[in-house]
């Protein structure tokens, strides 16, 4: 009875495979998660309906950052926000909601409205705003009062919490957070075809072909028998027998006929891991079939090496 089996170690290279697959996934996600809480991303699926100016500020100091304001009257307070090059973006208005006033920031490119001459009074409006707080704005209107910013606070005349009409910035939240879930969905879906794939051998791509040789099972059954009884070389990731090369590799699986490659070469290159990080310098040996590179894998010593070059390149 043969004592090596390429069916389980087909199965300990899948289980391999996968496990690089899996931390490849959550590396990603990691960086993904990263990304939304570095990036302070808004959160566009909790709009708050405004009713009552103290609930919002209870709110907003929960988290919340996004409201939705329906039916308000506005009235310009003669502030405005610009771009670099002097271009009015945004029109400062103040509206009461309950018992608070809050300063509204309206887009300038509203229908109907001249940048430089917006209405003074807007009623019945509404709309959706990103909420958040304006340190220049209290400053600047402090400086008009001939206060400073914390005793113009302390007046208690107007929140400060500042509301931006936010339409489009919430449409922009949506595709951003809706980008973001679908790749999360598609890491998931990922792993779990990976595992499907995996968890049978005969899925795999390497063991497929083999049916150019023969019947699948059969085949492999002919490469324990080589390996058992026409063995040439043997390490811990490369056998090779009369008739076959098997090698192994970080999940990666190579199976295929002496006959069919056409060479073995040394070479050194980088070393990644994911693709991406580089390790520094390795050597590899790189099987060929015609002038095809179809398989790598590390080398452990310059004398197994020798012995494989000798082997297949003098046939």
């Amino acid at each position: 009875m043969s004592t090596y089996d390429i069916r389980r170690q087909i199965k300990r290279e899948n289980k391999s495979k996968l496990i690089s697959e899996i931390g490849m996934v959550l590396f990603l996600l990691v960086i993904i998660f990263c990304l939304i809480f570095a990036g302070n991303l808004s959160n566009p699926f909790h709009v708050l309906d405004a009713k009552n100016g103290k609930d919002l500020i209870q709110e907003f100091n929960a988290g919340v950052d996004y409201v939705k304001v329906t039916d308000a009257s506005l009235e310009f307070t003669g502030y405005y926000k610009e771009d670099k090059n002097g271009k009015i973006l945004y029109n400062c208005y103040a509206t009461v909601i309950g018992d608070e006033k809050f300063f509204v920031f309206v887009p300038a490119s509203r229908l109907g409205e001249d940048a430089n001459k917006p209405d003074e009074l807007l009623t019945n409006y509404s709309f959706t705003a990103r909420m958040h707080t304006a340190p220049d704005l209290l400053s600047i209107v402090a400086e008009d009062y001939e206060m400073t910013t914390e005793e113009w606070i302390d007046t208690g005349i107007i929140s400060t919490v500042v509301l931006d009409e936010a339409n489009a910035d919430l449409i922009r939240m949506y595709i951003i957070w809706g980008a973001l879930i679908c790749v999360v969905l598609l890491c998931i879906t990922y792993c779990i075809i990976s595992y499907n794939n995996l968890k049978n051998i005969y899925k795999r791509k390497e063991v497929m072909n083999l049916a150019k040789y023969g019947e699948i099972d059969n085949v492999l059954d002919t490469i324990n028998d080589e390996v058992e009884t026409k063995l040439e070389f043997d390490s811990v990731n490369m056998k090779i027998t009369k008739n076959y090369l098997i090698a192994f590799t970080n999940g990666k699986i190579y199976l295929g006929k002496r006959k069919l490659i056409s060479k073995v070469e040394l070479t050194s290159k980088v070393k990644k891991a994911y693709g991406i990080i580089k390790l520094g310098y390795e050597d590899f040996l790189q099987i060929y079939e015609g002038d095809k590179k179809v398989f790598e894998i590390p080398i452990l010593n310059e004398v197994e090496v020798a012995e494989v070059l000798s082997i297949i390149n003098t046939e």
